[in-house]
């Protein structure tokens, strides 16, 4: 995956599964996958028009919430800015906590508590 991919990001003490379930609504979103291995948990999904792919995903450890909530929106990066701001907020509204968009990256070698070291690149953050 190309690290210079913008996608969205929070941190919530929720599981993904029921994050999901929320974001399913207000994105209007159809059903997904979910899956998960040894370090990630992740859902996959398609617009209900069947235009747009989403990639929700979080590294997981035995409900501890430290490691960020990963979102891709495949597409997004040929939309406007004000398409962008409006699923930012609809993410921060519906789920009520701040949602950063830019470049996150992380270290898979250094691990600070068994989670990898995150780096973060924001160009915008929603509140709520």
């Amino acid at each position: 995956m190309n690290k210079d991919i913008k996608k969205f990001w929070f941190f919530i003490d929720m599981e993904l599964y029921d994050i999901t379930k929320i974001l399913e609504e207000i994105l209007q979103l159809s059903e997904y996958d979910h899956d998960c291995e040894d370090t990630w948990e992740w859902c996959e999904s398609y617009e209900k028009s069947g235009e747009l792919y989403f990639d929700i995903y979080r590294e997981h450890n035995n409900g501890k919430y430290e490691s960020p909530v990963i979102f891709i929106l495949n597409r997004i990066q040929n939309y406007q800015q004000s398409e962008i701001d409006k699923v930012g907020r609809l993410i921060a509204e519906g789920l009520e906590i701040d949602v950063f968009w830019g470049i996150i990256e992380w270290d898979r070698q250094i691990k600070n508590n068994h989670l990898p070291e995150y780096h973060y690149i924001v160009f915008s953050v929603y509140k709520i």
